[in-house]
């Protein structure tokens, strides 16, 4: 559970204050795309952080890099065992790779599909994988 620090959520700027560096700095260091410094810096951040309760305000951190790392998956329904298995696979690669894969079920509608496919990238999604065994699906053509 996040903790808050002066009144809010605990902030890089906060972390940065109590650990003596900058915030770029701690946003580096806290950067979980990129190679995890071992230096006594990076560790006394790391630590910093974790005494305050700071977690990353993945919204904020998404408006700046203009990426999401989510991926939409559209499946007629997860009822069906290889749908299920086939978005638990998806999950697990997502997650290997530092992406949160979220699924959206729409029946056999094409509309309901198409509403369902607007509504991900409304949100937007870095990708779209659609699941569709019909051959006249226009939706994959569209996008």
């Amino acid at each position: 559970m996040e903790r808050t620090h002066a009144g809010g959520p605990v902030t890089l700027k906060d972390v940065a204050q109590a650990s003596g560096v900058s915030i770029s700095t701690v946003s580096r260091i806290l950067d979980d795309r990129t190679p995890a410094s071992r230096s006594e810096t990076a560790q006394r951040v790391r630590r910093v952080a974790e005494e305050l309760g700071y977690r990353r305000n993945m919204f904020a951190s998404n408006l700046r890099r203009g990426a999401t790392a989510t991926i939409g998956v559209l499946v007629p329904r997860l009822t069906d065992t290889v749908m299920a298995l086939m978005f638990q696979a998806i999950e697990e690669a997502a997650g290997r790779r530092g992406y949160f894969a979220v699924v959206a079920t729409c029946g056999d509608d094409p509309d309901d599909e198409r509403r369902a496919t607007e509504t991900l990238l409304d949100r937007n999604v870095d990708g779209v994988i659609l699941a569709t065994a019909r051959l006249d699906d226009q939706l994959p053509a569209s996008l």
